[in-house]
């Protein structure tokens, strides 16, 4: 009999861990039965159903409607999957009383990113012995912050308590969860071979502009202002040589355009229309840069390097989470400290004068996607987890 698996999802709207579990369940062998619950839809479950995977969508009527719940146990209780692997903490919380009940094993891969959030001055106290011993970013949420700290850092945490195995896209993710190693194991992002075409590197680009992009969530977390003032200081230096791009959508993006009125005007700075597809802006650009803010957000395993590094892009990233895991400082680009504007400065002026050095930065960060960041190894390290955790839960206890 084939196993099966459920993948479970917050939602399946336009973002990166949507990506990763469509990839995942796209490339899966096909002995594997698999099919898909998430309480939001989202272009991705178009794009799953077309590959002829039943996706079931229980969207919410309310926050605090517990129909999708409810929904998902009798999905889990109809289909009885061996394993069910979850991408976002409220589907894990959703699918821990069915799990136990049928005694199915849970995967929680709701870690797609390292930071420490704490509550209240005591566990700050202990967050702060933890961040120096151990290096781990920490958030002080002593006082709240609306909108800008993540509402939902303790339940995140909380989560992860309850899988048989939690699945993180970083070790840097699993350090800052607390993840011991009997628990927690690394699967890296990978890059989908269909969009392989889009990514084709244009090699020594003899343009008029030298162009920098930034592909990010335009939200709190994201360090656009440090973007924006790199161009603002190479705009001043050489006018008309230097092109930058932002590219991303969501509640801060009115505001960004407001405060860069005058770069836009300039015609320094250009923002994108909102676009499930990346690659084309990414592949008429000279570099990717990925700025993010310390201690509202640490980065994972991120998308938009990885897209950079597959069109072949030399990549100027903050310190910052996992990006040491993906980014090799000084062979596929630059590592700088959080908020450096005149660290990011300086390196993109490098790039931008030593081109061949620029373009062999590319080809490595290239290769280095196609070697260590393949679909086959995002499949090949899942399902070992899965078998992993459907042996353990069959051996008998003592």
């Amino acid at each position: 009999m084939s196993p099966k698996v459920l993948v479970l999802a917050n939602s399946l709207a336009n973002g990166g861990a949507e990506r990763q579990l469509t990839l995942l369940v796209k490339f899966m062998p096909p002995e594997w039965e698999r099919r898909v619950w998430s309480i939001d839809g989202g272009p991705y479950a178009e794009v799953l159903r077309d590959q002829g995977i039943h996706v079931y969508v229980c969207s919410r009527a309310w926050r605090f409607d517990i129909r999708p719940a409810l929904n998902l146990i009798r999905v889990i209780h109809a289909w009885k999957p061996d394993v069910v692997h979850s991408f976002g903490y409220m589907s894990t919380l959703s699918a821990v009383i069915p799990c136990k009940v049928f005694n199915i094993p849970l995967v929680d891969g709701s870690i797609r990113q390292a930071v420490t959030y704490s509550y209240g001055y005591r566990s700050t106290l202990s967050a702060v012995i933890s961040y120096k011993v151990l290096n781990k970013p920490l958030v002080d949420d002593t006082i709240q912050q609306a909108n800008v700290i993540p509402k939902h850092g303790r339940i995140m945490r909380w989560a992860t308590k309850f899988g048989d195995m939690c699945i993180a896209n970083s070790q840097a993710g699993l350090n800052a969860f607390g993840i011991s190693p009997s628990r927690g194991r690394v699967v890296y992002n990978s890059f989908d071979p269909d969009r392989l075409p889009l990514c084709t590197p244009l090699g020594l680009k003899k343009r008029e502009h030298f162009t920098v992009i930034m592909v990010a969530r335009m939200s709190p977390v994201k360090d656009y202002a440090s973007f924006f003032a790199a161009a603002e200081q190479l705009a001043n230096d050489e006018p008309a040589g230097w092109k930058f791009v932002a590219v991303g959508s969501g509640p801060d993006h009115d505001r960004l355009k407001t405060s860069s009125e005058s770069l836009v005007r300039n015609g320094i700075l250009y923002f994108s229309e909102p676009t499930l597809e990346v690659l084309p802006y990414v592949r008429q650009s000279d570099v990717g840069v990925l700025m993010t803010k310390p201690g509202l957000h640490a980065e994972g395993c991120s998308n938009a390097i990885m897209e950079y590094m597959a069109c072949g892009l030399p990549v100027i990233c903050s310190d910052s989470g996992g990006n040491r895991e993906l980014v090799i400082d000084g062979v596929t680009g630059f590592i700088i400290a959080p908020e450096d504007v005149n660290g990011l400065v300086g390196r993109l002026r490098w790039l931008k004068n030593h081109p061949e050095e620029a373009q062999s930065m590319g080809e490595a960060g290239r290769q280095r996607i196609m070697n260590s960041f393949s679909v086959k190894r995002l499949v090949d390290d899942t399902l070992g987890v899965y078998n992993e955790v459907i042996t353990r839960h069959k051996r008998p206890t003592s």
